[in-house]
């Protein structure tokens, strides 16, 4: 017979192989998720649809800790996990598909321990360890799932009694279409806009100070502690150049701030916000820095589309990542179309001489099947998509 404590060895086996395909395990889950949920994994709000990435992740970390930890009390909740519901929340959502989203990734972090369960050791001992790690994830997602609807009703509570909650539900009435009053609003809807989403530590400061250096009307919208989708209302167009000089310094550390384009009455008021959402994908993966959606449209938009993002890294960048000098030739790369395809300055900024930079773009153009002149736009945005989210 196997003892306990032997059976909590194999099981902290089976855990540390997992981890070791992690990248495997996640990119399966979001697929499943992709096909389970489409509608939230790919929602229009960014900071709800990026969470996904991070749910499966630490979600994914949470399973597998308590393998190993045998059947001790459950780890705590992944804080992102609970954000996530928070959102939900704070979006008008039910708590049913990040539930649905929780087991989909139980189930399938399940199939795989149970696989590697019962083909890894003999008949006896395999059975005796299933049924114990069946017992374990059981009591995993019991406790997750309870946890996640107590967060999920706290925070609805405690939105309900904000003063700020109705507003909230007259802005998410404009944006899915409805109509409101600007009276009711408290906001001006026939004026130019510019949509703003910060997200982070300061992002109510942020957008406070903005709208009074800048003399507009702010329309800020509460998106849980941390998170504001915010509108800057004014009688004239402002200018890309207005918005570059008051975000030319940093930003507060760990503060991503997207922005739209300006648009003019209640449709313009709509789509600025949609930019910021587009400019969002990128902005939470740059924080401190201010992200204007015209400075990152086409990164923006591929990475809401995986299948493009991915194809890009397919042809243009993975037959350099097979060789050791990857990192050098894709810095050769950026420096040569810094340059304006001019190998003598790309090689000043590189240091290296004219002959290496040449010899290099040769074996990338050997590699690639193709000029790298001839598909410049492609690469840089393969390269840029590379530096956001390295797949």
């Amino acid at each position: 017979m196997t003892s306990t404590r032997q059976l909590q060895r194999l099981g902290s086996g089976i855990a540390k192989t997992l981890r070791s395909r992690h990248g495997e395990i996640e990119l399966t889950i979001a697929t499943r998720l992709r096909n389970a949920i489409p509608d939230h994994v790919g929602h229009p709000d960014a900071a709800y649809a990026e969470g996904w990435a991070d749910a499966i992740a630490a979600t994914v970390d949470y399973c597998l800790v308590s393998i190993e930890r045998g059947e001790d009390a459950p780890s705590p909740i992944p804080s992102v996990t609970v954000a996530q519901a928070h959102r939900a929340v704070h979006l008008g959502s039910s708590l049913g598909p990040v539930l649905r989203g929780c087991v989909l990734i139980h189930t399938t972090l399940g199939e795989l321990i149970m696989e590697e369960a019962g083909g890894s050791f003999p008949t006896g001992k395999g059975a005796a360890l299933s049924q114990r790690l069946y017992r374990i994830q059981a009591s995993q997602l019991e406790c997750l799932t309870a946890s996640l609807a107590n967060e999920y009703s706290r925070e609805l509570e405690r939105a309900q009694r904000s003063p700020e909650q109705h507003r909230a539900a007259l802005v998410r009435r404009l944006l899915a279409g409805g109509r409101a009053d600007s009276i009711e609003l408290g906001y001006e809807l026939d004026a130019w806009h510019l949509g703003m989403i910060a997200i982070g530590p300061g992002s109510g400061s942020t957008v406070r100070d903005a709208a009074l250096a800048l003399d507009l009307t702010l329309l800020p919208v509460a998106q849980g502690d941390q998170t504001i989708w915010a509108w800057l209302g004014g009688p004239a167009r402002l200018t890309t150049i207005d918005v570059r000089h008051h975000f030319s310094s940093q930003l507060p550390s760990g503060l991503s701030l997207a922005i739209g384009e300006p648009g003019k009455g209640l449709d313009g008021w709509r789509f600025t916000h949609q930019q910021a959402q587009a400019a969002l994908r990128v902005a939470l993966r740059e924080p401190a820095r201010p992200t204007l959606l015209a400075d990152v449209l086409l990164a923006a938009s591929l990475l809401g589309d995986e299948i493009s993002a991915r194809s890009l890294h397919e042809i243009f960048l993975a037959p350099l990542s097979a060789r050791r000098d990857a990192d050098v030739l894709r810095s050769t790369l950026r420096a040569y179309f810094a340059a304006r395809c001019n190998a003598a300055t790309a090689a000043a900024a590189l240091e290296v001489d004219r002959h290496t930079v040449e010899r290099r773009l040769h074996r990338i153009e050997k590699m690639l099947g193709r000029l790298p002149q001839t598909c410049q736009a492609e690469l840089e945005v393969a390269l840029r998509l590379d530096e956001l989210a390295p797949i």
